[in-house]
């Protein structure tokens, strides 16, 4: 299969559209903030997947549920509940 690659500039536009900050989206994707700084400048491809995870958060309920799910992922103990998901 064979699709468009986004470019740094694409991801920069949909971290805009997701509100969110470079650093923001790494603690949600799960990678250094060195990495998504490297996709932003073009020194390294941008994954597919990345293009995809974009794309969901764009959505302001999914990003609420990586939030939480991602909250849960740093601190154990802060076990999501079906509360998290509804705020």
């Amino acid at each position: 299969m064979s699709y468009r690659r986004i470019s740094g500039a694409d991801l920069a536009h949909g971290l805009k559209t997701a509100s969110i900050t470079p650093e923001q989206f790494a603690a949600l994707y799960g990678v250094p903030a060195k990495r998504v700084d490297k996709w932003l400048t073009e020194k390294t491809e941008v994954p597919h997947a990345v293009a995809l995870f974009v794309g969901l958060i764009a959505d302001p309920l999914i990003l609420e549920k990586a939030l939480v799910i991602t909250k849960y992922m740093v601190d154990p103990g802060a076990a999501p509940t079906a509360d998290d998901a509804e705020d």
